[in-house]
């Protein structure tokens, strides 16, 4: 501590009395932008092209332009790099990568300068970001009780700094966590999510870090950590003032995910990245549901409750139609996969298929029958009517007495077959089954989504019983 301490000191005064001139470096910015935006792209310019070097890029934090000498270190170096060289000080050293405090400095100077060697000053050790450049007019400290108290704002543009790390923040996602750019030990400077306030670590942040991340080819070379440590409660954030940053984009009003698909389409030559990246809901491992769909919870509910899984290991299929066999093999592992005491009487079920079982016990408990006496078409479709038949008659066999309703207010009422009346009122009168915009359309075939989410409605209905 007492080396690292010393060899800050003499980095301040050897910025401070500008004994380094550097030169400037190409960029693919534009330098001294003096927005919210100019200051976050130059920022990303370093992500998977500078590695961690402790006291790296103090020298360097008025140059215009990531360093060749760093990107020639980046790419000289494997998976076997180690950080860990406190005894070399040098300045040949150092300018081989960024530490925390060089990378913010070095940003800091991209997005107020436009050419190298202009000033001082702008890296200085994380536990005094704040004051420092609060001192220089440029914005104000938010410490980490205020944050709290503000139920965990944070803006696009922020700096976090503790006593031993610094960063800026990209945005804040829905969740509240927040996506982060810096420079880190485990490889150098790269994107991050932290964990809610709270404490979730499957968290919105870390699923857009992951995957913006995923995209640059160093991943398959460094060891890159996409979730960070829970800085809202250890640390304070200096927020730019609008004289200093304007914010002509609307960055501090937008989420993380929008910020960082328009910085990306902003920047030339950088991995391209898809639009809208999925963030699955905890508990689920499908890449194709994510927790703003409004079946989410339902899929939650089907997947960990163990009555419905997936298409794939990592897909849902929500809108996929719901077939005839996945419906009886749903109810019958609900029903606790019973023995199977009958034969198999239908020509089209495949001894030891996944379903046949499922479907002989939904047979025998006189939940469906075959589409004839020795056909049961396991991979047609269940329209929406034939749903509400279907959980009305194993409602009935779960030892509960479902009793019909009324469907009359629906303009398409007429639309469903007298055979499923009685079922469809029950099912409509009690919340199971409700209207889309055009009706109920019964007729309509059954996705995989809405017979999840009809499933956890059955279990909230026979709950109450």
């Amino acid at each position: 501590m007492m080396k690292k301490r010393m060899l800050s000191l003499l980095l301040c005064a050897v910025m401070l009395l500008g004994l380094l001139p550097v030169t400037e470096g190409s960029v693919s910015y534009a330098a001294g932008d003096k927005t919210i935006k100019g200051f976050l792209l130059p920022a990303l310019e370093p992500v998977g092209t500078v590695l961690y070097m402790w006291g790296g890029g103090w020298n360097d934090a008025t140059r215009i332009g990531v360093p060749q000498a760093m990107i020639d270190w980046y790419n000289s170096q494997d998976s076997s790099y180690d950080y860990h060289n406190y005894n070399d000080h040098s300045t040949a050293n150092r300018a081989k990568g960024f530490d925390c405090s060089g990378f913010v400095g070095w940003s800091i100077y991209q997005g107020l300068h436009a050419k190298s060697n202009e000033g001082s000053g702008y890296t200085c050790v994380s536990r005094d970001v704040g004051k420092n450049y609060q001192a220089r007019g440029w914005g104000t400290v938010i410490s980490k009780e205020v944050l709290a108290s503000n139920g965990y704002v944070l803006k696009a543009g922020d700096i976090g700094f503790h006593e031993s790390h610094t960063f800026i923040v990209i945005g804040q996602c829905r969740d509240k966590s927040f996506v982060l750019v810096h420079s880190t030990p485990q490889a150098g400077v790269q994107i991050a999510g932290t964990p809610t306030p709270d404490g979730k670590y499957n968290s919105q942040a870390a699923a857009l870090a992951a995957t913006y991340m995923s995209r640059y080819p160093g991943t398959q070379k460094y060891e890159y950590l996409t979730r960070s440590g829970n800085y809202f409660s250890r640390c304070s954030f200096f927020r730019w003032n609008r004289s200093t940053l304007a914010d002509p984009d609307g960055y501090t009003n937008m989420y993380a995910d929008e910020i960082l698909a328009d910085l990306f389409a902003s920047m030339n030559g950088t991995p391209a990245v898809p639009d809208d990246p999925i963030i699955p809901p905890d508990g689920v491992p499908f890449k194709d549901v994510s927790r703003d769909d409004w079946f989410a919870d339902a899929v939650v509910f089907v997947y960990q409750n163990g009555f419905m899984g997936g298409t794939s290991e990592t897909t849902f299929e929500a809108k996929a139609p719901m077939t005839r066999a996945m419906f009886a093999t749903a109810l019958y592992r609900i029903s606790g996969s019973p023995a199977v005491t009958g034969g198999n009487p239908f020509v089209d079920v495949e001894n030891g298929s996944w379903y046949q079982n499922a479907v002989c016990w939904a047979a025998e408990n006189g939940i469906t029958v075959g589409t004839s006496d020795t056909c049961f078409e396991p991979a047609a479709p269940v329209s929406r009517e034939q749903m509400a038949v279907f959980l009305y008659r194993f409602a009935t066999m779960d030892n509960h007495e479902p009793e019909s309703g009324e469907f009359q207010e629906f303009a398409d009422a007429a639309a469903v077959s007298d055979w499923a009346a009685g079922a469809m009122g029950w099912a409509v009168s009690e919340g199971i089954v409700r209207g889309k915009d055009e009706g109920l359309v019964p007729q309509a075939t059954a996705d995989r989504a809405q017979f999840a989410v009809m499933l956890q409605r059955y279990f909230q209905w026979a709950w109450n019983r």
